[in-house]
């Protein structure tokens, strides 16, 4: 006959994990025994058994998620177990959501009794209560809004992470480790992430190679051979930690490859160092640096670097100007039409003329990618007013390949991960 308003979801597990650990540690024939009851404004969760107990050296490392993890064994049926779990450090984790505290009493080779308290909280008032309950309801927020409220204030993480893997309470430990900093999203196998993928696009992905159906491996291969998603860092963490098995990982595509047990600092370290090196990235293929090859792997002083960034620049402002000409280009740039040319040569360019025109072939190239324009437009958007001139000056940098047919063999071969 008792009413208590809570989150669902944190209780359920709290109560779970506690018995599913009693079940797991009671001998044959053992007492299990599991007590609910209210004292004033305080509910209580009891569960008690018998069995080998804890030492009392060890209570303070049972409800502490990165000892538990020095403990984990690989299992390649079931994922990872461990000898402890991570079962009672969620406990701890999601009785702290609901502002409540554990504790632990234990006789080696007796028992050992894990006791919940639960204090009396106010709902949200935009929260909907029960009128017949008499006295004031717990929170009913679901666990993602309390987690949110409890790494930030309630305030969203800008970057996100999708975290694949098919065991439960390593997804849950490695969501703990980043949710202060990043909105984590987790998928229990590597159809799952893919379709989370379709919805949308993630900052950086970590996954575990030994999954059922696609394997970490096949998965990081799909991954980084798409152009819709080869630029997204990706992260593998295993337990398959030997030599070769870290190279294929490398090989197949990861950005970094981490051991199980892993170090949480060590993780946070390498995700924060991959986030922030795609961001450099992303600022740098948005500027004009990105526009342009050295010719014969020679590096370029700063003076003719600046130079040559510069003539792009120009050049990417007025690039659906057909009527846009090397003098133009010399104009802009305050140097004779004889000067320019001899400073192409210097650089081991082709001629501003063919120059001006590689830039116009490789932006075409990038719209065809990027946007739905019709080829018509997109030619003039690159400075072109002749449709077969167009074409031909397409074909001699793709492989012949018209417009259509980059456009179409890209989009085959990018859309794979969508089948």
């Amino acid at each position: 006959d008792m009413i208590w308003n809570t989150d669902c979801g944190c209780f359920t597990k709290i109560l779970n994990n506690l018995i599913s650990n009693a079940f797991k540690y009671t001998p044959p024939k053992g007492d299990i025994t599991v007590t609910i009851y209210r004292e004033n404004e305080t509910l209580y969760i009891k569960v008690y058994n018998t069995g080998k107990g804890i030492s009392r050296e060890n209570i303070p490392l049972i409800f502490n998620r990165y000892s538990v993890l020095d403990d984990i064994q690989e299992n390649t049926v079931n994922g990872l177990s461990s000898r402890n779990g991570l079962g009672l450090a969620i406990c701890h984790s999601m009785t702290e959501l609901l502002q409540g505290k554990i504790d632990v009493e234990s006789e080696v080779d007796k028992y050992v009794r894990f006791t919940v308290s639960l204090p009396l909280l106010q709902t949200d008032e935009n929260k909907e209560t029960v009128q017949s309950v008499a006295h004031p309801p717990l929170p009913l927020h679901n666990l993602t809004d309390m987690e949110d409220r409890n790494a930030g204030n309630g305030r969203e993480p800008d970057v996100r992470v999708l975290v694949i893997d098919d065991n439960s309470e390593l997804l849950w430990i490695v969501k703990d480790t980043l949710s202060d900093e990043y909105l984590v999203t987790t998928a229990n196998n590597g159809e799952t992430g893919l379709q989370m993928l379709k919805q949308s696009t993630p900052d950086l992905i970590i996954t575990d190679i030994m999954m059922p159906g696609v394997d970490g491996i096949s998965l990081t291969r799909q991954l980084k051979q798409n152009r819709h998603t080869m630029h997204i860092p990706l992260i593998i963490l295993s337990a398959k930690n030997t030599a070769g098995e870290k190279v294929t990982g490398i090989e197949s595509g990861a950005d970094a490859y981490i051991p199980k047990p892993f170090d949480p600092s060590y993780l946070k370290a390498i995700v924060k160092h991959l986030i922030q090196n795609r961001k450099v990235m992303e600022e740098y293929y948005t500027t004009s640096a990105s526009a342009y090859n050295f010719a014969n792997g020679q590096l370029i002083e700063k003076e003719a670097k600046d130079f040559l960034q510069s003539a792009v620049e120009i050049i990417h402002e007025n690039i659906d100007n057909h009527e846009f000409l090397p003098r133009d280009l010399a104009d802009r740039m305050k140097v004779s039409l004889r000067n320019l040319y001899r400073r192409f040569n210097e650089l081991n360019l082709s001629s501003p003329k063919d120059f001006i025109k590689e830039q116009r072939i490789r932006h075409a190239a990038k719209l065809l990618l990027t946007t739905t324009l019709t080829i018509q437009e997109i030619m003039y958007r690159s400075g072109f007013t002749n449709r077969s001139h167009f074409y031909r000056e397409f074909a001699k940098r793709f492989d012949s390949l018209t417009p259509k047919e980059y456009r179409s063999n890209n989009k085959q071969k990018d859309d794979l991960i969508l089948k």
